[in-house]
């Protein structure tokens, strides 16, 4: 039976972050694979409870995660909501690792029933957008990520942080973005620039992405407004483990949108079909 449960991990700073595991009873293969959400996201966005359920059937044991910081509530009932933008503000790349850390020994530790059965040392990481990166900088790290999938990643943090002017910045200690879904300004803390600048070696992703041994799907949709797909083949040049799968025709959450419309997934079927294909 398809069961999916949500739990709380203590990530960055010991914050609370939601999780959830989804698995079948009845039919498992023993792989385990977790998925990173991309910025002003959250992992019951739109389609990835749908993803997740898509991986189940085929007897794959799906692990999602909110970052600690992602501004969204850590209830079933806030799951889906900025309630909390001042954690937003205090986001960082580094925070993102540590909760990522706290994730692999949590699977690696075998803290919940379902891994039991799981070979721990065989997990497919699955990033979008700014997840990308994240999952890029987790694969180099983790001898356990067997298999990493990108799906329009970031080739490069900065470019996030380039878009804002860093003497007006500073002066003002904050620049909001626009949630075109929500219509909230979401705030940046200048520390996410100052946490970017001195830990830039360790989140420094085409040092990390020339670092990665294990197979790599890297996904990119050809009419991607968000991240272009020059980053896609920035990404390609540096890791000869890469299989690049172009999606053409779709932008940059490849058509599917948040509430989730099963019934209008755009190229979601077709990127699913190309990650059941590599994953074996």
């Amino acid at each position: 039976m398809l069961t999916t449960e949500n739990f709380l991990l203590a990530g960055a700073n010991k914050r609370n972050m939601l999780c959830d595991i989804t698995y079948d009873t009845l039919n498992t293969n023993g792989k385990i694979i977790l998925l990173l959400h991309g910025f002003k996201s959250f992992k019951d966005w739109g389609c990835w409870p749908w993803l997740s359920k898509q991986f189940v059937q085929q007897g794959y044991t799906f692990i999602k995660i909110n970052f600690s910081h992602n501004g969204v509530g850590t209830t079933i009932e806030t799951c889906q909501d900025f309630i909390d933008l001042s954690a937003f503000g205090q986001n960082n790349f580094s925070k993102q690792l540590q909760d990522v850390e706290a994730m692999m020994q949590f699977i690696n530790n075998k803290k919940h029933t379902a891994l039991q059965n799981c070979d721990v040392q065989n997990i497919i990481c699955i990033g979008h957008s700014m997840g990308g990166g994240m999952a890029i900088l987790a694969a180099a790290k983790y001898a356990s990520i067997a298999k990493l999938i990108t799906l329009n990643s970031m080739s490069n943090f900065y470019d996030l942080l380039k878009r804002f002017n860093a003497n007006d910045w500073q002066s003002n200690g904050v620049v909001y973005v626009d949630n075109a879904r929500t219509k909230q300004q979401m705030p940046l803390q200048y520390q996410i620039l100052q946490d970017y600048n001195a830990n830039k070696s360790e989140l420094d992703i085409p040092t990390k992405s020339a670092q990665v041994k294990c197979p790599w799907l890297l996904v990119y949709a050809t009419q991607d407004e968000t991240i272009l797909p020059s980053h896609a083949l920035q990404l390609q040049k540096l890791n000869a483990n890469i299989q690049l799968c172009a999606i053409e025709n779709t932008g940059h959450t490849f058509g599917a949108t948040h509430p989730f419309d099963e019934d209008n997934l755009g190229e979601m079927e077709l990127v699913v079909a190309k990650m059941m294909a590599f994953v074996g």
